[in-house]
Order: C-alpha cells, then sequence, then structure tokens
C-alpha cells in the first residue's frame, strides 16, 4: 500500500463513536473514539478504537492501548451522524492534518487538529505501534504552548 512522503499533509480525524444499544452485534461494545488517518489519495482510512481520547491531556506523553479497526470509508473524514447497520452514532471531536511516515507495523505523525467546540489547537507528535495482531500502542506528546 502506497504511503505519502514524510512533507506531504494528510488528513486526521478524531471520532466519537456512541454504539447503538438496540442492534445485538454491538453487544458488550461500549462508546469509544475512532482515530482515522489518510494514507494516501485514494485508499480507505486506517483507523483504530480508542477507550479514551488520547489527546485529551490527562492522556498526552502515556502509552494506551487501541485496537486496529477495518479500513473505513473517506466520507468519515467530514461526516457527523448515525452509522449504517444500526451501528451508533459519530460526532467529529478533532480534525486536522498530519506529516509523517505510515508502515503496517508503526505510525510517527505530526499533527495539528482543530477541536470541534473550537478550542486551543492542538499540535505534537503520535506514535503508533503494533502490539500483537490488531492490537496497538498510542501515545501522544504534545507541543501545543511550546
Amino acid at each position: 500500500m502506497p504511503s505519502p512522503s514524510a512533507n506531504e499533509n494528510r488528513r486526521i480525524v478524531l471520532l466519537h463513536h456512541t454504539i447503538s444499544p438496540t442492534n445485538p452485534d454491538q453487544a458488550g461494545r461500549s462508546d469509544h473514539f475512532d482515530l482515522m488517518v489518510e494514507p494516501n489519495d485514494s485508499s480507505d482510512l486506517w483507523t483504530w478504537a480508542c477507550e479514551q481520547n488520547p489527546f485529551e491531556s490527562s492522556n498526552q506523553n502515556r502509552q494506551t492501548s487501541v485496537q486496529r479497526l477495518p479500513d473505513h470509508r473517506r466520507v468519515y473524514l467530514d461526516y457527523e451522524g448515525f452509522v449504517s447497520k444500526d451501528q451508533g452514532h459519530v460526532r467529529q471531536v478533532a480534525s486536522g492534518f498530519y506529516q509523517g511516515q505510515l508502515n503496517s507495523d508503526a505510525l510517527s505523525l505530526k499533527v495539528k487538529l482543530t477541536p470541534a467546540d473550537n478550542q486551543s489547537l492542538i499540535s505534537g507528535s503520535v506514535e503508533l505501534s503494533r502490539s500483537e495482531g490488531t492490537a496497538w500502542k498510542i501515545i501522544f506528546h504534545s507541543t501545543t504552548g511550546q
């Protein structure tokens, strides 16, 4: 799969995914955040489910576990609303751009995100690394205010 060069700006989005309580296929799942990155000009979005918002100040500089999900359609870069097949609802938490390299086992990204509530710009570096199978680790280091 082609990946962008380190100098290209690609889009990134963080969505809050509220799980549908009426869908039996969603039983046992809880609300979470979906981190989606644009890998190149035509591919679907690489996606991870995060139990917590990795960009919140309480989670900065702290490694947490995330789950790699199947790639998602590019429409989610701008979409808010109900998810097909009664899978719940998504709301954009932050969106922006990143620079960096992607590969199938690790990502190192410099990000600039604007929160949906128009609070201060979020900037810093995101490190994602595969643990085993679909299990990954994420850590965000903020450079905002530095």
